[in-house]
């Protein structure tokens, strides 16, 4: 029996937040021949559920149903990765990138301009 709670949960979370859109664009064109933005997620999904290299996901996604990475391979995971970490060529993905940081950046207190504030325990949130 497969769990399927932390794909729907994170699902939802990953798609409100624009990060499925922008993986998705950034990744248009590329020439991969397999779901990047799907081997991101469950990377990405492993990382916050349990931790671990890209082999313990590749694992521990057998005891789960996440749409999408039925067809992944380990070396999927890896190129995923490998991915993320390449450097962007100038101005590639920007906006994307730069509309997703704006939309879901913290408010920060005013206070937080002087640069020697220090939270106290009833500032924060």
């Amino acid at each position: 029996m497969c769990r399927i709670g932390p794909a729907l949960t994170f699902e939802r979370v990953w798609v409100e937040t624009g990060c499925r859109q922008v993986i998705a664009s950034l990744a248009r064109g590329r020439g991969h021949r397999f779901a990047l933005e799907r081997a991101v997620f469950l990377t990405v999904l492993h990382r916050l559920m349990r931790g671990g290299s890209d082999l313990a996901a590749d694992r521990w996604r057998e005891e789960y149903r996440i749409a999408g990475s039925e067809q992944l391979d380990l070396h999927h995971l890896y190129r995923a990765m490998a991915w993320l970490g390449e450097e962007l060529p100038a101005g590639a993905g920007h906006k994307s990138l730069q509309a997703l940081s704006t939309r879901y950046a913290a408010p920060w207190p005013a206070k937080i301009k002087n640069k020697e504030y220090r939270p106290r325990p009833t500032d924060q949130r």
